[in-house]
């Protein structure tokens, strides 16, 4: 099975991880959460050149990543 893991500080990338999980029937849960042997869609957020939370789940697991980023706005890229 598949799960969707997140890591969020403002709740953005939450709020994708959810929105997706909803979308297509996966459960979602947050970094250090989810079950340890499934498969993963990862959502995090970029700090410099960093995914934020990736470095916490097992690699060999991740099957994608989405990437939530603001712009010097504020706004949603």
């Amino acid at each position: 099975m598949t799960v969707i893991v997140y890591s969020s500080k403002s709740g953005s990338s939450r709020k994708y991880a959810e929105s997706l999980g909803a979308r297509v029937g996966l459960p979602v849960y947050a970094v250090g959460e989810q079950p340890s042997d499934e498969r993963i869609v990862f959502f995090g957020w970029l700090r410099k050149d960093e995914v934020v939370g990736v470095r916490d789940v097992d690699r060999s697991k991740i099957i994608a990543v989405g990437v939530v980023g603001l712009d010097t706005q504020g706004r949603f890229n």
